[in-house]
């Protein structure tokens, strides 16, 4: 069955949590902490990687998403600025269990293995329809490092 040729969404990349002053505390303590440690082992490779991990942390922790269009055609999915043609898609799923929904693309990028996308007020059934047109349906886990994110309100 062909499906609708364009679907197209506005959403936020992420869902936005405040963090108060408290959590860029914590972050700073604890990375603080950690990177003595890791000067006590004598590692100092770690400890730069700590602290540039701690400011990326703080970085990003403040700020707010921004709001991307995406798009889905006969040709692939545009994902904010990046066109993801059907040809580097392996398979796709559809979380309707979490809120928001998520479409999680698997690729064949080495460094996005897999891309997360927010169905907030898309039509799931009118992707799933397209997507069936050119990608199969597969079981796909949300990634941990998505999961993390959420734990730790990033």
């Amino acid at each position: 069955m062909k499906a609708t040729k364009r679907i197209t969404w506005k959403a936020y990349e992420f869902e936005y949590r405040h963090k108060s002053v408290d959590w860029f505390w914590y972050v700073g303590f604890i990375a603080l902490i950690m990177a003595i440690g890791a000067l006590y082992l004598g590692n100092i490779t770690f400890t730069v990687v700590i602290i540039i991990a701690a400011g990326v942390l703080l970085l990003e922790g403040g700020r707010p998403p921004r709001l991307h269009t995406y798009i889905i055609t006969r040709r692939g999915v545009q994902v904010g600025d990046i066109f993801l043609p059907y040809s580097d898609i392996n398979s796709y799923t559809i979380h309707d269990d979490t809120q928001p929904s998520y479409l999680i693309l698997d690729t064949n990028r080495a460094l996005q293995s897999h891309v997360l996308v927010p169905l907030t007020t898309a039509p799931t059934e009118d992707i799933r329809d397209l997507l069936d047109d050119y990608l199969p349906e597969d079981s796909h886990e949300i990634p941990f490092s998505e999961q993390v994110a959420r734990r730790i309100s990033l």
